[in-house]
């Protein structure tokens, strides 16, 4: 229970802040310690908003209002009411609506995504892609009764029940993953050479906000296509993969220097001290002390 919880606010609300008042949105289950914080939005996005890259998924659903899109990505249809979207780590992208539009936003972490993984017994190479406007009943009903819960005040929700219906969100998501990626077209070929250049590429910016669309850019192709491209051919999506390098690289620095820890956070590209300790005690089981204690 609260296992993957939100160390600080997720970044996606100071963009949506950003956008007019620069008042942060209240985040349901925050203070709660919630895997899965809630965020309602009330925003019109114009003929286009750019939101930047993340280091957490953002599901949203298409609560009410007139139709948005996705312009940076035109194959994609027009999101409408009962619509689901998704944006995985690093998946930012320019959407646009043609009114007031009323959001849901559910954010949770990669953490929470391979313990779902693991306990649900789901091929450990499924993995989610990102999607927009996508009708699903099971998915919706989920994602309706999880808002209903979370804003309801004459019986509230303990984070126990909360952590559960997260769970079969994810673990919906990843079926949806599964089943899309039969249907649609083959992973684009990408050489070697192309794809060692991407991973040089990352070595050397590592301790930077890495964004998907520019390592797309990279390759010429779309955000969508190049995170599948990726995944064939490394076996991890672009955001494990580069989470494994911070996390290597922060062990590393450790285990061998007497920079303080919150430096070394920084520098492995980490977004705090506490997101880089959960990391390292997750894949080494010692926190950063610990590890720094061992070494000497």
């Amino acid at each position: 229970m609260g296992r993957h919880a939100f160390p600080e606010a997720p970044a996606h609300c100071a963009q949506y802040a950003a956008l007019d008042d620069g008042v942060p949105p209240a985040v349901l289950g925050f203070g709660r310690k919630w895997n899965m914080p809630l965020v309602k939005h009330r925003r019109n996005l114009g003929k286009g908003t750019h939101f930047d890259g993340v280091d957490h998924y953002v599901m949203t659903l298409h609560v009410s209002g007139p139709s948005a899109a996705r312009t940076d990505q035109p194959e994609f249809a027009r999101a409408r009411t009962g619509a689901l979207s998704l944006q995985i780590p690093m998946s930012g992208g320019l959407f646009a609506t043609n009114g007031i539009v009323d959001y849901a936003h559910f954010y949770f972490t990669q953490s929470l995504v391979d313990e779902v993984t693991e306990d649900f017994q789901i091929a450990a190479d499924t993995g989610i892609d990102d999607f927009f406007a996508l009708h699903d009943p099971l998915l919706l009903r989920d994602a309706e009764v999880y808002c209903l819960r979370a804003c309801d005040r004459a019986n509230p929700a303990c984070a126990m029940e909360m952590d559960w219906r997260a769970a079969l969100i994810v673990a919906s998501l990843l079926r949806l993953s599964h089943r899309l990626a039969r249907v649609m077209t083959p992973v684009p070929e990408v050489g070697n050479k192309e794809l060692q250049d991407v991973l040089a590429y990352i070595e050397t910016h590592i301790a930077e906000p890495l964004c998907l669309e520019d390592l797309a850019r990279r390759l010429g192709t779309s955000p969508f296509r190049f995170a599948r491209a990726f995944k064939s051919g490394t076996g991890s999506t672009p955001w494990q993969y580069i989470m494994k390098r911070r996390c290597q690289y922060a062990i590393r620095l450790i285990s061998t220097s007497n920079l303080p820890l919150a430096d070394i956070a920084y520098q492995a590209g980490f977004s705090s001290h506490s997101h880089m300790n959960r990391d390292v005690k997750r894949s080494t089981g010692r926190t950063p002390l610990q590890l720094r204690q061992a070494a000497r």
